[in-house]
C-alpha cells in the first residue's frame, strides 16, 4: 500500500518521496508475471520493434529463460499503472554454462567459467524496460508532494524527477538479489545505459568486446556488494532509494554473508 507522510518521519527524505510516488512489486503471482510480459511486449515489440509482434502470443513477450527467472515491476501509486519491469535470470544449477542469454553471444571466460560459478552465484540482468508511452499517459501526478518539500529543486529531487522509475527497477533488482543470494550481475547493455547507470553511482565493468545484438552493445558485469558500496559512497541518496533506506539489506540469508553497508 502506498505510504503517507503521517507514517514516515516528520522531515521526509528522498526515499520517502520515492515511496509516495512509486511501488516496486515482485512478480510472485502468475498474473503479475503476465503483466511483466505485457510490459515487455509494449516496449520491445511496439515502442522499439526489437522483437516481432507476430512471434508473440496474447501480446506478451517471452522466451525460454523466463521459467528460470525472477521478475519485478514498478507502478505509479496514484494510478496503479505498471510502467516498467526487469528480469533476473538465475543460474542453471545443473549446467551453469547454459544459464544465461549472454552465454550464447559472448565468449568471455567469466560468463562460463565453472570455477567462478562454483564459488559465486551470478545472475543475468535483462529485459530492463520502461514504457515511454505509459509513463507519459499515466504520469498524472504533478509531483505536488515534491513541491511541498522544497521551493527550488535540489540535486536529490532532480534525481527523483529524472530517474525515479529507473531507480525503482534497480530497487527491484536489489530486492531479488538479496532473496536469491546473488553475488554478481551480468548484463549486455547499450553504451548510453552504462553511462546513465554510472551517473547514479553504478559502475558496470566492460567485459569483452562490443557485440552487434539489436545494435552495438557491451557485455559487462559487476559484483553486487561492490555495487552497493560504491553507490553508498558516491550517491548516498540513490543508495537510500534502491535499498529502501537499507531495509532490503536485512533480508534473510543475505548474500553469502558478504559485508554490505547499512546506514
Amino acid at each position: 500500500m502506498p505510504r503517507t507522510f503521517s507514517r514516515i518521519s516528520p522531515e521526509p527524505g528522498l526515499v520517502d518521496y520515492f515511496n509516495l510516488l512509486y511501488s516496486v512489486v515482485p512478480a510472485e503471482t502468475d498474473e503479475l508475471v503476465k503483466e511483466s510480459f505485457r510490459l515487455r511486449y509494449q516496449v520491445y515489440c511496439i515502442e522499439n520493434e526489437f522483437e516481432k509482434p507476430s512471434e508473440t502470443t496474447h501480446q506478451m513477450e517471452t522466451d525460454e529463460f523466463d521459467n528460470n527467472s525472477a521478475h519485478s515491476i514498478i507502478k505509479y501509486n496514484k494510478s496503479g499503472q505498471s510502467i516498467g519491469s526487469v528480469r533476473m535470470v538465475l543460474p542453471n544449477e545443473n549446467d551453469p554454462s547454459r544459464s544465461f542469454p549472454i552465454q550464447r553471444i559472448c565468449s568471455h571466460s567469466i560468463f562460463t567459467d565453472r570455477k567462478f560459478f562454483s564459488q559465486n552465484r551470478p545472475v543475468e540482468i535483462s529485459r530492463f524496460c520502461l514504457s515511454k508511452s505509459l509513463r507519459t499517459i499515466y504520469h498524472s501526478c504533478d509531483h505536488r508532494c515534491l513541491q511541498l518539500a522544497t521551493s527550488a529543486e535540489s540535486l536529490p529531487m532532480i534525481l527523483l524527477n529524472k530517474y525515479g522509475p529507473i531507480l525503482g527497477l534497480i530497487r527491484g533488482l536489489v530486492q531479488m538479489s538479496m532473496e536469491h543470494q546473488v553475488t554478481h550481475w551480468f548484463a549486455i547493455m547499450e553504451a548510453s545505459l552504462i553511462r546513465l547507470l554510472a551517473r547514479l553511482g553504478i559502475y558496470f565493468k566492460p567485459t569483452g568486446t562490443l557485440i552487434n545484438y539489436h545494435g552495438m552493445r557491451q557485455p559487462c558485469h559487476i559484483e553486487f556488494s561492490e555495487l552497493l558500496r560504491r553507490v553508498y559512497s558516491d550517491q548516498p541518496h540513490v543508495w537510500e532509494v534502491i535499498t529502501d533506506n537499507g531495509s532490503l539489506l536485512n533480508a534473510t540469508g543475505g548474500t553469502n554473508n558478504l559485508r554490505i553497508l547499512h546506514r
